[in-house]
């Protein structure tokens, strides 16, 4: 019992992981796209 348990823990981990890293990265291109509009906006003024 305790071993299959372990066997089904580890892809639901891996799932999780994975979501937060997707979120993440998600996060940090939004920052940069929203660093870039500032930047070219500071230009253009």
């Amino acid at each position: 019992m305790h071993f299959s348990g372990g066997k089904l823990q580890g892809p639901i981990l891996a799932l999780e992981v994975g979501e937060i890293n997707s979120r993440t990265n998600a996060f940090l291109a939004g920052e940069k796209a929203h660093h870039i509009r500032i930047q070219s906006l500071c230009l253009n003024n």
